[in-house]
């Protein structure tokens, strides 16, 4: 049986982008995966360039077997694949959000696991990822999974208490740096052209940018202090009124 360096349960947006990240190390020819469907594996397999095989081939095959299905779906995977992993001398990598080592360990006794939470800039090798050991996994296997996930960005190692609080801001930090760079431009559509290639914004019906008022005066959109929408323009032409009265 050919041996592979990682194999992948579950290949999906998390999954997928750190299979890319294994690629970019190791090469496809050593990374294998699977996904809950024939038709998501083969389309994942083929996306990725990587060998595919049933879970049970995966886990006895592979080096480092990352678990990539829902939290929800753990229960079920233990109860089916249990034994084949426990016989198995890999090293299993979680990514489940929210389930802890002490349950990992409780469904996979005498395994050697290693908890992560990476993000999804992973795959273009600039993500955040992670790490905390269980009790039986030594620093030879975490050394050896960094170096698995070299091309994935920075990898830390923390303590568990940490994890939730490091997972929202690692998470779900690109989304928020993503929304404050879009910001000026729906506020100056049109006016910050190379930011504007660079971070399209996002359009509401019509093609038109949502936020911004359509109007037939000229004239960019801001905001008022009472949160809606003006155009320059007016705006300027009633302060000038207000200022004449007064």
């Amino acid at each position: 049986m050919k041996q592979y360096t990682a194999g992948f349960l579950g290949a999906g947006n998390m999954g997928g982008a750190l299979a890319q990240a294994a690629i970019r190390t190791v090469g496809a020819e050593n990374v294998i995966l699977t996904c809950k469907t024939e038709v998501h594996t083969r389309a994942a397999a083929e996306r990725l360039g990587c060998a595919s095989g049933p879970a049970a081939e995966i886990i006895r095959s592979s080096r480092f077997v990352f678990l990539g299905v829902k939290p929800q779906m753990l229960s079920a995977l233990a109860e089916e694949l249990g034994g084949v992993i426990e016989e198995s001398e890999c090293v299993l990598v979680s990514m489940l959000a929210g389930v802890t080592l002490e349950r990992l360990e409780a469904l996979f006794p005498g395994k050697r696991i290693l908890r992560i939470m990476p993000n999804t800039p992973c795959a273009v090798g600039s993500g955040m990822l992670f790490l905390c050991r269980g009790s039986l996994a030594a620093e030879q296997d975490a050394e050896a999974f960094r170096q698995l996930m070299a091309c994935a960005g920075r990898i830390d190692e923390i303590p568990e208490k940490w994890m939730d609080a490091a997972s929202a801001v690692a998470g779900c930090g690109p989304a928020f740096a993503y929304m404050f760079v879009q910001h000026p431009l729906r506020l100056y559509p049109g006016r910050l052209h190379p930011l504007a290639q660079a971070f399209p914004g996002r359009r509401g019906a019509g093609g038109r940018r949502r936020g911004v008022r359509p109007s037939a005066r000229k004239g960019h959109g801001i905001r008022g202090a009472d949160a809606s929408w003006q155009r320059a323009d007016g705006l300027a032409d009633r302060r000038a009124s207000r200022k004449a009265e007064g």
